[in-house]
């Protein structure tokens, strides 16, 4: 038996206002983690381009391009 189907069965005897309390709980941890998963992301993001906000970036034509889309 997976952590699923424990959860599941102990989650099925217990009265309606604790399952929803779990279910709370559940929506919680899912939107800690997505904060926390965004805040990774966001750090990782800025460490990549730290340092690099006087840079001079180049300026891209058309005929600069060898691949082709659509």
């Amino acid at each position: 038996m997976d952590t699923a189907e424990i959860i599941r069965h102990k989650l099925e005897r217990m009265p309606a206002d604790v399952q929803q309390e779990v279910l709370d709980f559940v929506d919680f941890l899912a939107a800690k983690r997505q904060n926390e998963d965004r805040q990774w992301t966001d750090l990782s993001l800025w460490s990549a381009l730290s340092g690099m906000e006087g840079d001079l970036w180049p300026e891209y034509h058309d005929g600069d391009f060898t691949e082709r889309w659509g």
